[in-house]
């Protein structure tokens, strides 16, 4: 596609490929941010098609998103040479000329979806994704809920099951532009009764599991629920060293 006027000036102008503009409804309530156009995405000027679409189109219906309901579009908007991660610099040459004005107009939105360190870091701040994505912000944009690329998730499928949840987050979050009420509840010294009691009712829960360098011994197990943020953790070894 032709570039506009809007890139004149813009170091990425002639060594980019082909401009790529977003899609979708205007009126969206979700919409979600990229990287930067791939091969198949400078040539056909659409957002997020060829082999990263694919996987992102079944991240969409595996987490009941509608690719057409949404509004989609690249943190940059003309592929780098060799498909390099964007500087700081192009960065914000191209998003200053587009993409802040691209997301000035959506005035329904109620949700941002970042996809990867890039849009990430230029919507919030500069994060690592693989640690922060799940999370929900607020930002000048509005609230962002942050998820790895399906670039990222291509080369390590493992992914693919805990980006579903992070689709299925945005889309619940796109309801309503006010950041969830959130009231973190932590148990740190859990009765067997307790333990039980948490699960009740518990669909989807994440684990860590904490053991120490020299030693083979699992030292805590901690659970927290999707659904209420309730956290809990069971020790198994007591400070002394013996069994909790």
């Amino acid at each position: 596609m032709e570039k506009p006027v809007e890139c004149i000036g813009c170091s990425l102008i002639n060594i980019g490929e082909s401009f790529c503009p977003g899609e979708g409804p205007l009126d969206a309530k979700l919409v979600i941010v990229a990287e930067a156009p791939r091969a198949e995405e400078a040539r056909t000027g659409r957002p997020l098609v060829g082999g990263s679409g694919r996987l992102f189109d079944a991240l969409c219906s595996a987490s009941n998103v509608s690719r057409s309901d949404a509004y989609i579009t690249n943190t940059i908007k003309c592929r780098p040479p060799n498909n390099i991660i964007p500087s700081d610099f192009n960065v914000n040459e191209c998003t200053s000329r587009y993409l802040d004005k691209e997301l000035a107009s959506l005035t329904n939105k109620n949700c941002i979806l970042t996809l990867g360190d890039t849009a990430a870091s230029y919507l919030y701040k500069p994060v690592g994704i693989t640690d922060w994505r799940g999370s929900i912000v607020s930002t000048k944009y509005g609230k962002v809920v942050l998820a790895l690329h399906p670039d990222f998730i291509m080369r390590e499928y493992s992914n693919f099951a805990i980006t579903i949840l992070d689709f299925k987050r945005a889309l619940r979050e796109s309801a309503t532009p006010l950041m969830p009420d959130v009231k973190e509840q932590f148990i740190l010294d859990p009765t067997l009764q307790d333990v039980k009691d948490f699960f009740i009712g518990a669909s989807k829960v994440s684990f860590d599991i904490e053991s120490t360098i020299n030693s083979r011994c699992i030292l805590m197990i901690s659970f927290c629920r999707y659904d209420n943020m309730r956290t809990i953790c069971i020790p198994l070894v007591s400070k002394s060293g013996k069994d909790y």
